[in-house]
C-alpha cells in the first residue's frame, strides 16, 4: 500500500521529523491510509505508527498533538489489539497528562476520544452499558 510520496514506513518515518508540518502532514496521510478498512489500519499499525504517534503526544505543539491524539484513536477504534498496543507503547499517561493540562479544546477533545475508543469500539454484546441503566424502583415493579 502506498501513501503519497512514498510508503507507509517512509510516511511513518516523517513523523520523526523536526518540522510540525511535516508531523501533523504525515499523521494526517496515515489517518487517511487506516480509514480505507480493517487492512489499511493493520499495515499502518504494523509499520511502527503506534509508539511515533505516541511520541508526537509528547510534543510541545499543540497542533501535533491533537493530530497524534486523533489518528490514535482511529487506530484503536474496532481495533481491541492496537489498544493493547497503545498502552504497550505508553500511551496512556501521556494521553491523561493532555487532558490534565491542554489549554487546546482540539488536543482534549481528541485525548478524550484516544482514552474512550475501548468503550467506542467494543462490540455491543461485551460494551457495558453507559451510562449504568437505573434500578427498577420498588414503588413502579
Amino acid at each position: 500500500m502506498a501513501a503519497a510520496g512514498g510508503d507507509i514506513p517512509a510516511t511513518v518515518q516523517r513523523l520523526r521529523s523536526s518540522s510540525a508540518a511535516q508531523q501533523v502532514a504525515a499523521t494526517k496521510e496515515l489517518r487517511r491510509l487506516a480509514a480505507t478498512g480493517p487492512e489499511g489500519v493493520a499495515a499502518v499499525v504494523a509499520a511502527g505508527a503506534v509508539p511515533a504517534l505516541v511520541r508526537l503526544l509528547r510534543s510541545s505543539r499543540e497542533p501535533v498533538q491533537a493530530v497524534a491524539c486523533r489518528a490514535l484513536a482511529d487506530l484503536m477504534f474496532f481495533h481491541a489489539n492496537n489498544e493493547a498496543a497503545g498502552a504497550a507503547a505508553g500511551a496512556i499517561p501521556p494521553l491523561l497528562h493532555l487532558l490534565l493540562t491542554s489549554g487546546s479544546r482540539d488536543v482534549v477533545v481528541h485525548a478524550i476520544s484516544a482514552l474512550c475508543s475501548p468503550w467506542r469500539g467494543a462490540a455491543p454484546a461485551t460494551q457495558p452499558p453507559w451510562p449504568p441503566p437505573p434500578a427498577p424502583l420498588a414503588c413502579c415493579t
